[in-house]
């Protein structure tokens, strides 16, 4: 991680480390690092103005998506793990965006990811995101999108879709699936 942008679950911001040889093993101990981000979920919920523009998220299920598109049609939610470009599999992010809107909107979460099927990292983040637990980047966007602040919707949004290759904008349609959709059973 280089900017606090980027802080994760899991993850804190270390200015300087003191001098390492190669191979080298270093400890920072948790309890002297002073917490400066809480990645729980916000209590505050999506003010419905904003529905319309976070349903045309889910558009981002196309070009280099579009290999997401059926198992989503179909609610066949444990065939994206590990489905797709990047990284971070895009069915992985997707996956990270519904259950991080299913969460937050006090709902169960429709799948179960299955151990073993990706990446460690994209394991790493379904179980952070089946936590409770969420990104800067997307902890802002959720704020904005309590708020009636276009700009901050706006620019929070942009910062995700810009994240990764493909990963900001398949998290964006998962968390769009989450929030918009009749049912995500």
């Amino acid at each position: 991680m280089t900017s606090p942008e980027d802080m994760g679950p899991r993850t804190f911001l270390v200015e300087t480390l003191p001098p390492v040889r190669a191979g080298e093993k270093i400890a920072v101990r948790p309890a002297d690092v002073h917490v400066t981000y809480d990645s729980a979920l916000p209590a505050e919920k999506m003010n419905p103005r904003w529905r319309g523009l976070v349903a045309e998220w889910g558009d981002f299920l196309s070009d280099e998506l579009s290999d997401l598109q059926e198992p989503v049609i179909r609610r066949a939610w444990n065939e994206l793990i590990g489905l797709g470009p990047g990284s971070t599999p895009a069915g992985d992010d997707f996956l990270s965006g519904l259950a991080t809107g299913m969460l937050w909107q006090g709902k169960d979460v429709p799948f179960h990811p299955v151990p073993g099927l990706t990446s460690w990292l994209s394991g790493e983040m379904l179980r952070d995101a089946f936590a409770g637990g969420i990104w800067f980047r997307a902890k802002r966007l959720l704020c904005a999108l309590a708020s009636e602040d276009p700009g901050a919707v706006t620019g929070s949004a942009g910062s995700i879709a810009d994240w990764g290759h493909t990963s900001g904008r398949a998290w964006l349609a998962g968390l769009a699936e989450a929030l918009c959709r009749e049912r995500t059973g």
